[in-house]
């Protein structure tokens, strides 16, 4: 028997296991890539939320600010 044959069939099965581990830690990749998409997608429905509560904090800030106007010119 070819004890070359034996080598060879040895190579092969640690390049597969190479090809594997390969495999495996990519698609751990895409899964971060994917997980940190969805982050950023939330943190950015979370910044538009938090700029519509800020225009809705100015209105009531006007609204305050005229109040106290109003009662200086207006006292009753």
């Amino acid at each position: 028997m070819d004890t070359r044959l034996p080598l060879k069939i040895q190579e092969n099965i640690n390049d597969l296991g190479s090809l594997a581990r390969h495999i495996a830690k990519s698609s751990k990749s895409s899964e971060h890539i994917l997980q940190s998409a969805r982050i950023f997608a939330a943190q950015e429905q979370t910044i538009l939320n938090s700029e519509k509560n800020l225009e809705k904090i100015q209105i009531q800030v006007s609204h305050l600010e005229f109040q106290q106007v109003s009662s200086i010119i207006y006292p009753f």
